[in-house]
């Protein structure tokens, strides 16, 4: 498996998680192809309690950030029903300006994937979205995703919504979210702590300017999203944090400097409530988000929202190169106790299994 190492010096910035959905006492647990478990608190009394909260909770019982923290990440699958290793169905190719897309190889690749996380067991495993892609193979997708042992996540891409266009509800049911509570407008936003100084936030991009779920390549975090993401980063204790998205705001690096897919209102809601939570919370390090969308070949980072916020756009999973070979694959995020990022990537074979 090649890895392409793309290592960055995190001094001066921090990362934010907090506690996935939680209701009830006992044991934490989670929807099948949503989180797969849970960050227990224990209150004075000594018991489990399991929280879903808008406000980051944020427990004396936190472990110290004393190893290194893998995350494998994965994007645009774009999975297709009924195209899997067949090339010649209509269909298995994308066309026009998206020929390069290699549905038939889609369902090979993410069996390769779930076996690789299984194997590597790192400590926590996440699709940033379009998963699917019409006409959507949803049972392979949540038949394999519950394969998945490691703790887990999600948030849906705009092409996840083609089925349902803004009808969510149906996507949330389909998922297995209906019994999350919904934070910052979404039954997708999540937030947990790893650990006393790393956070991981996960959001919904999914949404138009008028804050309406929508299955448009434009979009952005609503809101309400936004408002729950500053929440965090204000009242949180950790210092290093990391954000999910499918669409990301960050803007620059493109020939106009604006970002051709998130609504630019977005990104500067997203600066703003960064730069008010750093005037508000001064212990906040780094801010590292990442996102899929925009299928690019490579890792690709983004400064547009201060030096210690740095936006990722990883690599689809469904592209062929300019080689015309099928060599993108998973991210590993490793990231190291003193903030610093270690970004790799993992090849995923077809044909597989």
């Amino acid at each position: 498996m090649g890895k392409n190492k793309l290592s960055q010096r995190n001094s001066s910035r921090r990362n934010f998680l907090k506690l996935l959905g939680m209701v009830g006492a006992g044991l934490t647990v989670f929807p099948e192809v949503g989180i797969s478990k849970s960050i227990p608190e224990r209150n004075n009394s000594g018991k489990t309690i399991l929280r879903d909260l808008e406000m980051p909770t944020n427990s004396p019982a936190l472990k110290d950030f004393t190893s290194s923290y893998r995350i494998f990440a994965i994007t645009d699958t774009h999975l297709r029903f009924g195209v899997d290793k067949n090339p010649y169905l209509p269909g298995a190719v994308g066309t026009g300006s998206i020929a390069t897309r290699i549905h038939y190889a889609s369902n090979s690749r993410f069996r390769n994937f779930i076996d690789i996380v299984n194997k590597e067991n790192p400590d926590f495993v996440m699709h940033i979205g379009d998963m699917c892609d019409l006409p959507s193979d949803w049972h392979f997708f949540t038949t394999e995703w519950n394969k998945v042992v490691a703790l887990k996540g999600l948030t849906p891409g705009n092409h996840d919504l083609d089925d349902y266009g803004e009808d969510i509800n149906r996507l949330v049911t389909l998922l297995g979210y209906h019994n999350e509570q919904e934070l910052g407008g979404s039954k997708f936003n999540k937030s947990f702590a790893v650990n006393k100084d790393l956070r991981i936030v996960i959001l919904d991009s999914t949404y138009d300017s008028d804050n309406r779920h929508t299955p448009s390549s434009r979009s952005k975090v609503s809101t309400k999203g936004i408002g729950f993401l500053e929440k965090q980063l204000k009242y949180c204790t950790q210092k290093h944090i990391v954000v999910f998205s499918h669409n990301i705001p960050h803007y620059n690096s493109y020939p106009t400097e604006s970002n051709p897919y998130y609504i630019k209102q977005g990104s500067l809601d997203a600066q703003n409530a960064i730069d008010r939570s750093r005037t508000f919370n001064p212990n906040l390090q780094s801010i590292n988000w990442f996102g899929g969308h925009a299928h690019t070949p490579s890792i690709v980072s983004y400064d547009s929202l201060g030096p210690n916020s740095i936006g990722y756009r990883l690599p689809d999973s469904i592209e062929v190169n300019e080689n015309e070979s099928i060599n993108n694959g998973c991210t590993v995020i490793e990231i190291k106790p003193n903030g610093d990022l270690e970004l790799s990537s993992k090849s995923l074979k077809y044909p597989y299994k």
